[in-house]
């Protein structure tokens, strides 16, 4: 039988699945000021598929903090939730199943699902891959 060594304990799985819940409570509260301590100073938050016109990655804690602070202006209400947890202490990789619902400025409704594969460094989010139905998000005006 081989040993697997893992770089991650229990303790830095629930570690992984606390910080994914503060960042998400942040997001639904629509208030990214906290956002910035879960990620690492050069952290990505990468959507390898999304709308038309919509950007598919933002580098640097300061730049996704940033470009996120507009989503007050897109959403009058958004909340996102995990669902489902799936962390790989081997690899120091945190898969999340979640959903969102909330409701745009113009006032259609807005849902989606998604899968994040998120990967941590010290603690905190390096990358933050976002895969979600691009048919589903209304293109910027």
């Amino acid at each position: 039988m081989i040993e697997l060594r893992t770089r991650f304990g229990d303790a830095d799985a629930d570690h992984m699945v606390a910080t994914v819940e503060r960042i998400l409570a942040g997001i639904s509260d629509l208030s990214f000021a906290g956002l910035a301590d879960g990620l690492t100073e050069d952290a990505v938050i990468d959507w390898p598929y999304v709308a038309e016109g919509a950007p598919a990655m933002f580098e640097g804690r300061r730049t996704i903090v940033e470009a996120l602070a507009v989503t007050p202006q897109i959403f009058t209400h958004f909340r996102m939730w995990a669902t489902r947890y799936i962390p790989s202490p081997m690899t120091g990789t945190l898969v999340v199943e979640a959903a969102s619902q909330g409701r745009y400025a113009g006032g259609d409704a807005y849902g989606n699902r998604y899968v994040l594969v998120i990967d941590f460094r010290e603690g905190r989010v390096a990358h933050w891959r976002e895969y979600l139905d691009p048919r589903r998000v209304k293109p910027p005006a």
